[in-house]
């Protein structure tokens, strides 16, 4: 599989363009963008998602639990809604975490309400907080999905914020371009946030 990226920064934005084709048909095809952060207070990730069981899309917090283990992101609801940064922190994330999965932080994630839970629907967006400052992952193509990790490297406050694409078959040749954004700037709420997702995603915005 052949990928060429593009990257333009204006601030407050990062925008990544990527192309990418086989060089003979393929079932299927998938990239992944792996995005460290570094001693973040909140290791949560929000989203507006329709999970298994939901009838519509609705605003969801997700965590890890650790490496490992089931692989599953657990949710929790969360409705961020005239919130400002250090109120979407509800508990201690250190207490329900560890490098990696064991039955301990499993066990602590469920009693704070967490659940192992997929996706059928996602909203095109999430956000994390870094203190005060909002770091926003924008998609434009449905083939987008979120993915995280407890830890990227050996501290618990270092998670792994990544995103990904998923395609489906794919002749020789054939390309297909996807389109991210990531915007970094101090949170002003998340009614900015429906701002910005509208501005990138068009006529692709479903809220």
């Amino acid at each position: 599989l052949n990928i060429v990226s593009d990257y333009r920064l204006s601030d407050p934005y990062l925008d990544h363009t990527f192309t990418i084709w086989p060089d003979h048909d393929i079932r299927a095809s998938g990239t992944f963008w792996a995005s460290y952060m570094n001693q973040v207070q909140n290791t949560s990730l929000f989203l507006r998602a329709r999970l298994d069981g939901d009838a519509d899309q609705r605003w969801h917090e997700a965590t890890s639990v650790g490496h490992s283990g089931d692989g599953k992101v657990r949710y929790r609801p969360f409705d961020p809604t005239g919130k400002a940064w250090h109120e979407h922190l509800q508990d201690n994330p250190l207490l329900r975490q560890d490098i990696t999965q064991t039955d301990d932080s499993r066990v602590a994630a469920a009693a704070a309400g967490f659940r192992a839970r997929d996706v059928r629907a996602f909203g095109g967006f999430f956000y994390g907080l870094v203190d005060d400052f909002i770091l926003l992952y924008i998609f434009r193509e449905p083939d987008f999905r979120m993915w995280m990790s407890a830890s990227g490297s050996i501290a618990l406050r270092n998670p792994a914020w990544d995103y990904a694409t998923s395609g489906g078959p794919q002749r020789a040749g054939e390309r297909r371009t996807y389109h991210a954004r990531v915007v970094y700037k101090p949170f002003a709420g998340v009614e900015d946030v429906l701002r910005e997702v509208a501005a990138f995603r068009g006529a692709a915005t479903r809220l």
